[in-house]
C-alpha cells in the first residue's frame, strides 16, 4: 500500500502526491500500460529464471524544468544475480528527466530552496 504525503514549504509552494507501491504493480497488465517496451523482455526473463521480480512504484521526483515535486512511476527489476534496475519515466507533466530522491530525507522546495514540512495525509492502494 502507498502513502499520501503533503509537503508544504513557508514560502507557499504545496503538494500532495501518492508514493509507494499499490496493489497492481506487480500484475503484467499494469507494467504493460507504464513500461510497454519492457514487458516480453519482464516476461522472458521471469521464464527463464533471470528475473525475479519486477514492479512499477510511485516514487518522490523533482523535475528542474517545471520546477515541482512530482510523482515518477518507476520499474524496479531485480534480477536472479542479485543487482537490481530501475526505470524511471519522465515527469508527467513535461516529459523532462526528473531526479527521485527519498520521501523520508529532508526536502528541499523546488521553488524557494527551503526544507519543506512533510505529512502524512493517508494512504493509497
Amino acid at each position: 500500500m502507498g502513502d499520501l504525503k503533503r509537503f508544504s514549504c513557508t514560502c507557499g509552494y504545496s503538494e500532495e502526491l501518492a508514493i509507494g507501491v499499490g496493489i497492481k504493480a506487480i500484475r503484467d497488465e499494469y507494467i504493460q500500460e507504464a513500461f510497454p517496451d519492457r514487458i516480453d523482455e519482464i516476461k522472458s526473463g521471469r521464464e527463464a529464471g533471470t528475473i525475479q521480480s519486477a514492479i512499477v512504484a510511485k516514487r518522490l521526483g523533482v523535475c528542474l524544468s517545471c520546477r515541482k515535486l512530482v510523482t515518477v512511476t518507476c520499474l524496479e527489476i531485480a534480477y536472479s544475480d542479485g543487482h537490481q534496475e530501475i526505470v524511471k519515466q519522465g515527469c508527467p507533466d513535461c516529459k523532462s528527466a526528473v531526479t527521485t530522491m527519498d520521501p523520508d530525507s529532508p526536502i528541499e522546495c523546488p521553488s524557494c530552496g527551503s526544507i519543506m514540512t512533510v505529512e502524512n495525509t493517508g494512504s493509497w492502494d
